[in-house]
């Protein structure tokens, strides 16, 4: 008999960090005996959602998810959204009889806002996992999460201390409010991408994530080019997807073509195997310029044995401690990133040592206690 049966709001469309630990959290549970069933996206859960759950063994079902709530919408625009979260908490609600579910897993307020009238009846428990800062550019979204998430949630998980204390500007719930880092995520391998061979002779950088200004792409391609037409010994591999609507990295592609270093600057686009990927890279990059709530691809950098550059964005500078098991930059700049990349090619021994270094601090992030930690979240809520 299960310990207990865990319905997942999980309306997400794309798979990037925030939704792969998220699925990583419940997987966790289900090995330690709990039941999980994922309630998903109906019109675009198939694109990438429903394959991977699918790949990890994960059950799943739909439900209608609403639309965003956006400003200048209009009546017809008001109108459709509350048909959709009708028609959508009317499907949960036979869900709810159906499956009987002893928590309920959130991971978005928007998930809530889909099916809330019947959230805030049922009395279940909810347990919601803050992997972003919690938004308060507008007063509703502040009552959101002042007066509903903060009062209606019975336990709050936040990703690092980082998201922690934005969490409790937003609401008084300290009480109800656990930390745990999640650990690497385990990639169901849908689709296996080429990946470029190991090249003995040249120093490879490794970059992961979404290829946007925001993560910093635009100065790693600045620097790899640097480097690139000083030295021989030096390569750049990026991976992520720049096939949908992404005119920023298609700019940046364009930009390495010009200079005739896409031999060795190399975008590989989206890549499931992130190990492969790791295993023929030196280093790793997540240069963040926006306030990165933790950084998953560092995780699964240390899990290779690989030490990553960071800047010191949000939860990064909780991840990497300086000149131990990677290098935290002196400021969020290309300057800054370049003299990190060359600490390593002056040395790439130092980049062995971190790399070793970066594996063992996984216990002290208590990433090996992943599973128990969740498991002790879930339990405390059930007795509450």
């Amino acid at each position: 008999m299960a310990k207990g049966r865990i319905l997942v709001l999980f309306g997400n469309i794309p798979l990037y960090g925030q939704e792969r630990e998220n699925i990583e959290a419940i997987a966790a549970l289900v090995e330690k005996g709990w039941d999980a069933l994922f309630v998903t996206h109906p019109e675009w859960g198939h694109q990438q959602v429903q394959p991977e759950l699918d790949a990890r063994g994960l059950r799943w079902t739909t439900a209608t998810f609403a639309d965003r709530f956006d400003r200048g919408m209009g009546a017809r625009g008001w109108l459709r959204r509350l048909g959709q979260i009708a028609r959508g908490s009317w499907q949960l609600r036979r869900i709810l009889r159906a499956y009987r579910p002893t928590h309920i897993h959130l991971g978005n307020p928007q998930w809530f806002i889909a099916f809330f009238p019947v959230l805030l009846l049922k009395r279940t428990p909810i347990i919601y996992r803050v992997g972003d800062v919690p938004a308060q550019h507008r007063w509703v979204l502040r009552a959101l999460w002042r007066h509903v998430l903060g009062r209606r949630v019975t336990r709050f998980v936040c990703i690092s201390k980082f998201i922690t204390g934005r969490l409790m500007a937003a609401a008084d719930v300290r009480s109800k409010t656990a930390v745990i880092i999640s650990r690497p995520a385990v990639r169901g391998i849908i689709r296996r991408t080429p990946l470029p061979a190991p090249v003995p002779s040249r120093f490879t950088f490794v970059y992961t994530g979404q290829v946007t200004k925001e993560k910093g792409v635009g100065l790693v391609v600045e620097v790899a080019l640097r480097l690139c037409a000083e030295r021989d010994d030096v390569r750049f591999l990026l991976a992520g997807d720049t096939s949908w609507n992404n005119p920023f990295a298609e700019r940046l592609i364009r930009h390495v073509r010009a200079n005739r270093e896409d031999d060795r600057i190399l975008f590989l686009g989206y890549v499931d195997d992130i190990d492969a990927l790791l295993a023929v890279a030196d280093v790793h990059l997540c240069p963040s310029v926006w306030q990165e709530p933790l950084g998953v691809v560092v995780l699964e950098a240390k899990q290779a044995a690989r030490p990553s550059i960071v800047f010191p964005s949000g939860g990064l500078t909780e991840m990497v401690t300086d000149g131990v098991d990677g290098v935290v930059c002196a400021d969020k700049s290309a300057a800054a990133l370049e003299a990190a990349c060359r600490t390593y090619l002056e040395c790439p021994a130092l980049a062995r040592k971190h790399g070793a270094a970066a594996k063992a601090s996984l216990e002290r992030l208590g990433v090996n206690e992943f599973a128990e930690r969740w498991e002790e979240v879930y339990a405390r809520a059930a007795r509450s």
